[in-house]
């Protein structure tokens, strides 16, 4: 049956994540793999829905996305109309990160999870090359803590907002910068 088929699906993308976890490559470059319950708990904070663009500029093996596709899943899979269905597949999730091996383990992550075709990409997302702005309607991430970048890479609104080389600074520049606007939505205590 279907549901026995996305209960298969779930439970091999539940194992592949198990397995990235146990992978010796977190901790290079301040990269660290974020625990399942907290993407879980902010995921569930933000309330994600089917119409979202939802990114993760730095996104590893993709976990927030993961997140974020189980929540939409488990909340709207039964109301989604066909065109949503086709969204979340191939436009809802994008990912970057600057490992090449990284976005092939997300593209599979993603994959295993019932997202069909994720949109990833090798980018150095605070860099020169990166050319996104007001695009995504959620940010969700754990970027890179530790370091700094030669401000030359650097992409120049992002220096508009704050001006530094530290990557974490840098990170939330880039989410303001990303972030698309829109007036407040009715969940909003300011407006109940």
């Amino acid at each position: 049956s279907r549901r026995q088929r996305q209960m298969c699906i779930r439970d091999r993308g539940d194992l592949y994540e198990y397995m990235l976890g146990k992978l010796n490559s977190a901790g290079r470059l301040g990269a660290f793999r974020t625990p399942k319950h907290i993407r879980d708990m902010m995921v569930k904070l933000m309330m994600p829905t089917p119409d979202m663009k939802i990114c993760d500029p730095a996104c590893g093996t993709a976990g927030f996305l993961i997140s974020s596709a189980e929540y939409i899943r488990s909340e709207y899979g039964n109301k989604m109309t066909a065109e949503q269905w086709e969204k979340y597949g191939s436009e809802t999730f994008t990912g970057f990160d600057t490992d090449e091996t990284m976005c092939r383990l997300s593209c599979m992550n993603l994959m295993l999870h019932s997202v069909i075709n994720p949109q990833l990409n090798k980018q150095d997302s605070v860099s020169k090359d990166y050319q996104v702005k007001d695009a995504y309607d959620l940010i969700l991430a754990n970027p890179p803590f530790k370091g700094t970048i030669n401000k030359e890479n650097i992409n120049e609104s992002l220096l508009a907002i704050t001006n530094t080389t530290k990557t974490e600074l840098l990170f939330v520049a880039l989410f303001i910068s990303c972030l698309l606007y829109t007036s407040p939505s009715p969940r909003d205590p300011k407006t109940s």
